[in-house]
């Protein structure tokens, strides 16, 4: 079990961008983006204010990053599913929630709101720039990697 003293980052173990990835994170692009409607984009901001309104409750939390990765940080009450496993586990999720989807930086959060939304999940965004993002805005705590 992973336990954590931020809010809403639970840091599962250490790793470095380094170890992860190849390169140190100071290297790494975080400039890549995959463009979705603006109404299916959330904030960092703007989603821990949902999360905190919500009580988690109405709002699903879904991380789509592969295992390793959420092995190294993930949020508070989320769901994990990988991406490469969401089309094949769509029927695991409620239609009639809204759905929060994240990632590392965005990039598969938003191509998995495009796939839920084609599947009838009307109520799904993405958290705009991932958990780099939140680390940078709401909780520099938050491991990167």
């Amino acid at each position: 079990a992973c336990l954590g003293r931020a809010r809403y980052a639970l840091p599962c173990r250490e790793a470095s961008a380094q170890a992860y990835c190849g390169m140190p994170a100071s290297e790494q692009s975080s400039s890549m983006s995959l463009s979705v409607p603006r109404e299916w984009t959330l904030s960092p901001s703007e989603t821990r204010a949902i999360l905190e309104n919500s009580n988690g409750t109405s709002t699903l939390l879904l991380d789509v990053r592969s295992c390793a990765q959420h092995d190294i940080v993930k949020l508070r009450g989320s769901v994990h599913i990988p991406l490469s496993k969401l089309p094949e586990r769509t029927e695991e999720l409620p239609k009639d929630r809204d759905i929060i989807v994240y990632c590392r930086r965005g990039i598969d959060s938003a191509t998995a709101v495009k796939l839920l939304r084609e599947n009838g999940f009307d109520r799904a965004r993405h958290l705009h720039g991932g958990l780099t993002a939140w680390s940078t805005v709401l909780d520099p705590s938050l491991p990167t990697y």
